[in-house]
């Protein structure tokens, strides 16, 4: 689901489910000691059916984690639907 004015809350919750996704990836990054290393991450935007990948460091990701309005999206075509900001590695 796209999110629109009529679909708050189902973006809101798809993008929670891609940030949990995100914060679990993290952590097996982190107890496998590749945290200096490239991790593949899941573009947080709207789009329920997005599964384009990001490529970043741990410590990349931390940084776009720590604003709560900033979501780490690939520059994909449903990157302008969401709210907040956008965080891309391009």
């Amino acid at each position: 689901m796209v999110q629109t004015a009529e679909h708050p809350v189902g973006s809101a919750q798809d993008q929670a489910l891609w940030r949990e996704v995100n914060e679990r990836l993290k952590d097996l990054n982190e107890k496998f000691e590749h945290v200096a290393r490239d991790s593949v991450f899941l573009c947080e935007c709207a789009n329920r059916i997005c599964m384009e990948h990001i490529v970043m460091t741990v410590e990349e990701y931390e940084r776009v984690r720590r604003v709560p309005t900033h979501f780490p999206a690939t520059p994909c075509s449903c990157a302008s639907a969401r709210t907040g900001s956008v965080w891309s590695t391009s």
